[in-house]
């Protein structure tokens, strides 16, 4: 199960000789139909002492390093399934969104976005941080964030942390929070530590941090909750390899989306 496999030799077996190609036919009980079924890191154990040693072609997260590419993503001869990719994705979603409101860009959904029909839009370039140690250890990871996406931390727009009393709507769940985001500045207000730092990361969701620094806002306030006390992501480290690099990654996107 979890498509781990291994070979074992037998008493017959020879060895390989060098430079040799060895063609090996295998036969799983389910279907292999994408490069991203075979897992990196193939190793070998030595039973005499139990030591090991990794392939060194299969030590990496490219795949094509060591899989040939698949021809085919068909299950059965009759299988009609169309595989997603990132182009038919895109394609699909093209469909049904055609514009993104830069009020809808924080993911997940905030319980409530209020816009004032008077709200007004305006640029920044970059964010300065203010009460930033009520972050706590977070303070670190905000910073951290705002570099890998090449937002400066010594900007025109201030981001303002205060602990304080939120409304009721929205003071039943721990880590909520309340957002102001105006022309003078955003100022997010949360019950906890963990509160400000999930209305940093709604803040962050509302840059377009691919326009060359410049980056235009709307006036809101923002109040959220969790809609579940526990959130998480599975990393199936113990079956699928991955490096420490790819892990961080992982933390980093988990934080942005305030799992």
């Amino acid at each position: 199960m979890g498509d781990l496999t291994y070979l074992k030799p037998t008493s017959t077996f020879q060895g390989f000789q060098s430079m040799a190609t060895v063609t090996i036919p295998v036969i799983f009980e389910y279907w292999s139909v994408q490069e991203t079924d075979n897992m990196p890191r193939w190793f070998v154990v030595d039973e005499r002492d139990q030591s090991t040693a990794v392939i060194k072609n299969t030590d990496t997260e490219v795949m094509h390093d060591f899989v040939l590419p698949y021809k085919s993503t068909m299950k059965t001869p009759t299988d009609n399934n169309i595989p997603m990719a990132a182009a038919n994705r895109f394609s699909l979603n093209m469909k049904t969104v055609h514009t993104v409101d830069a009020n809808a860009r924080i993911i997940p959904t905030p319980y409530k976005t209020i816009v004032d029909d008077g709200s007004q839009t305006f640029d920044i370039n970059g964010v300065s941080l203010v009460n930033s140690e009520l972050l706590g250890v977070l303070s670190s990871g905000a910073v951290d964030l705002l570099s890998k996406l090449s937002v400066s931390s010594s900007g025109n727009h201030k981001v303002s942390f205060a602990l304080g009393t939120l409304t009721v709507e929205i003071a039943d769940m721990a880590e909520s929070y309340t957002m102001e985001v105006t022309a003078q500045g955003t100022n997010i207000t949360g019950a906890d530590s963990t509160g400000l730092f999930n209305g940093f990361m709604s803040f962050i969701g509302l840059l377009d941090v691919k326009n060359n620094g410049k980056m235009t806002l709307s006036e809101m306030t923002v109040h959220d909750k969790p809609r579940f006390g526990h959130r998480g992501h599975q990393v199936d480290t113990a079956r699928n390899f991955r490096s420490k690099e790819a892990i961080m990654k992982t933390i980093d996107a988990m934080a942005l989306w305030k799992v």
